[in-house]
């Protein structure tokens, strides 16, 4: 079966326990509390990414302290130059499923730039790449995006 990455942005909600957690526990905003929930029977065909404002781009199973620290468009450029963006951008050509991207505007984009845009765009015509859309003029509501997360991991799920 071909393996499947999701990339997830950090969230400002943080389990506050002391020492470190991995990324994808320490974080507790809803988007993370929705791929918890719906992470069961298919994480063994997931690759999980996580874009900290922190750390970068790091796995999911990274463990990390908690911190406070917002992406604002300077740390979102030194994280695209960072040593992780390359890795990043490896990991997605190496993906043979799918590429789910989760986050707003700020954060997508700083993905897009670190995977690269001609490689964003060459998947997303082939449908092999998708991020939550808005059918209106604005930008996808949270509930937008949980429920484009949903239907990416139970889409994924329907395939085993």
């Amino acid at each position: 079966m071909s393996r499947h990455l999701l990339v997830m942005p950090c969230s400002a909600r943080k389990l506050t326990a002391p020492g470190l957690l991995p990324a994808r526990v320490r974080y507790d905003g809803s988007s993370w509390r929705t791929l918890r929930r719906n992470w069961r029977n298919v994480e063994h065909l997931v690759d999980l990414v996580v874009l900290s404002a922190e750390h970068g781009f790091i796995l999911g199973d990274t463990p990390i302290p908690d911190y406070y620290r917002k992406l604002d468009k300077r740390r979102a450029l030194d994280i695209v130059l960072d040593i992780s963006a390359p890795w990043l951008a490896d990991r997605a050509r190496d993906t043979e499923g799918r590429i789910f991207l989760m986050g707003s505007v700020l954060y997508r984009s700083t993905m897009v730039q670190a995977i690269g845009p001609a490689f964003v765009e060459r998947r997303r015509a082939a449908g092999r790449l998708a991020w939550p859309v808005s059918h209106g003029e604005h930008e996808p509501g949270i509930g937008e995006q949980l429920a484009e997360l949903k239907r990416f991991l139970r889409s994924i799920r329907e395939t085993i």
